[in-house]
């Protein structure tokens, strides 16, 4: 078990190399040359221990590190920050506005039935709910939000 240079690791391996010998104990008594084949079970477990635990490594080598992560989680902007910024920006619109803007993205409306709704043309509240979307971001850009725009176009 050289070849693993772990004690834990050889444990493993032996212990999956008896397992693979008692599934296949039937067929042991057809082996011409046991030794060799044995020889040749444990070598193979070992390299396909190996193999998992390279694949594993390189997994492990593409996460973040946990600097990393918190560095991320500083500049990233909490969902409260976002809600309030929003909520200005709302407020800074006129109602028709507002409310087709709340009936896009709260009530989940197209803007064909925005439009049968509240009686309007249908590029009338697509160009509205544009202007909104404008407004929204005007608010996200002096805070330094901008990267929230994408959360927008989806919410």
């Amino acid at each position: 078990m050289r070849i693993l240079q772990s004690e834990a690791a050889s444990q493993e391996v032996l212990q999956d190399y008896f397992i693979k010998l008692w599934l296949n104990r039937t067929t042991l008594a057809e082996i011409e040359l046991p030794g060799p084949w044995l020889r040749k079970v444990l070598v193979r477990e070992c390299l396909q221990y190996l193999r998992k635990a390279a694949v594993y490594q390189r997994k492990l080598d593409g996460l973040p590190t946990e600097a990393d992560s918190h560095n991320q989680a500083l500049h990233s902007l909490s969902v409260k920050e976002i809600q309030e910024a929003v909520g200005k920006a709302l407020s800074a619109m006129s109602p028709q506005r507002r409310l087709i803007y709340q009936m896009s993205r709260e009530k989940g409306m197209t803007t064909k039935e925005i439009a049968e709704e509240l009686g309007l043309s249908n590029g009338y509240v697509r160009n509205v709910l544009s202007a909104a979307l404008q407004t929204i971001r005007g608010f996200l850009f002096p805070m330094d939000l901008m990267s929230v725009v994408v959360f927008l176009y989806f919410f």
